[in-house]
């Protein structure tokens, strides 16, 4: 463990303690500290321990002060909690004026990996940009696979055997990006990827083993930064339009904190949402309206996935996946939905394989 992170803990520690948090409670100063760092890290006395043996640090305990003591603080159980992750620093993109029409050249699921060498699929679909000129492309998220940090392939397992190793996964997402930057040759866009759940086992990865963060020189946010992306977190909308007319997310989660999912998950998404919602994950493209109250109607789309056209990945051989594999052209009016077209992969490489 680094001595910056060990020292942001310790801060975060007696920030808790002067909010109210004890020492000991439920949730204690330890255990809110580790929830606002990153919701997959577990700090407890271990963990402290290991920091005074390290670093010679400790908090402050007499920093503690009863919610009743506290001069203009919130009560903690009703205080609004900025989560900070320490993995990476959020890149958003500004919101786009709402101008009457806007294209967007939509990607889904591109699942990059060292599993799938071939990258032309990018190289065209940097093309297709380049041709058709939109004003913003946006990538739904897992860009990158990651199979080398996930929690499918412990050590010791077949699957851990055969995973990648973590270079050879950003090998492979530099090459991807690449082809992507190769095909639109020049032409100036704005890049917005939404960040999914693969992109999410790097950070999942990090809350369980913090000190491996700096030895990490390539990760995916640097890939995509590096090319002139900006990336929200997974999970969180993205509205390229100012206000709320359509947002982007790599799947809306429900109140548990969980993807909606099933055969019919968009119907789920479109009874929740108030607004257009574009998204994938499932791998299967859709465009479906849903009426509301007042004479309203919100859409949803799903952007299927811009896999090989045919490929399959291991978990869902065997499996009635219904994947199909494209891009979409979508226009927005007034930041709403206004259509939405579909490009196969076939006719991608019918154009510029």
């Amino acid at each position: 463990m680094s001595e910056s992170l060990s020292r942001r803990i310790i801060e975060e520690i007696e920030q808790c303690l002067v909010e109210g948090y004890q020492r000991r409670g439920l949730p204690s100063a330890i255990e809110e500290a580790g929830r606002r760092l990153n919701p997959t890290r577990r700090i407890n006395a271990h963990t402290l321990n290991r920091i005074r043996e390290l670093y010679s640090l400790a908090p402050d305990w007499s920093l503690y002060k009863p919610p009743a003591e506290t001069t203009g603080v919130v009560p903690a159980s009703v205080a609004p909690v900025i989560v900070v992750n320490p993995t990476y620093n959020v890149s958003r993109a500004p919101a786009r004026g709402a101008k009457t029409k806007t294209l967007i050249a939509a990607i889904g699921d591109v699942h990059d990996g060292p599993s799938i060498p071939d990258k032309s699929r990018l190289l065209w679909a940097g093309r297709l940009v380049k041709d058709i000129k939109p004003d913003i492309v946006i990538q739904d998220g897992d860009y990158f696979t990651l199979d080398s940090v996930s929690r499918f392939a412990a050590p010791g397992t077949l699957e851990g055997k055969e995973a990648p190793f973590w270079k050879d996964d950003m090998a492979s997402g530099k090459e991807a990006v690449n082809a992507f930057e190769e095909g639109r040759g020049g032409y100036e866009v704005d890049k917005h990827c939404c960040l999914g759940n693969h992109e999410d086992r790097y950070a999942s990865q990090i809350g369980r083993q913090p000190w491996a963060l700096d030895a990490l020189k390539d990760t995916p946010h640097t890939i995509l930064g590096d090319r002139g992306w900006t990336y929200s977190p997974y999970g969180e909308f993205y509205f390229p339009v100012g206000g709320r007319g359509t947002g982007f997310v790599h799947v809306p989660l429900n109140r548990m904190g969980k993807p909606f999912g099933g055969k019919f998950a968009e119907n789920q998404i479109g009874n929740e949402s108030t607004f257009d919602v574009v998204f994938g994950h499932t791998h299967r493209p859709l465009v479906k309206p849903f009426p509301k109250l007042n004479n309203e109607i919100i859409k949803v789309v799903n952007l299927g996935c811009f896999l090989p056209d045919g490929h399959v990945e291991p978990y869902a051989r065997h499996t009635l996946h219904g994947w199909e594999y494209g891009m979409y052209m979508i226009t927005l009016l007034g930041g709403r939905i206004s259509k939405a077209d579909w490009i196969p992969m076939a006719e991608l490489e019918e154009r510029y394989g």
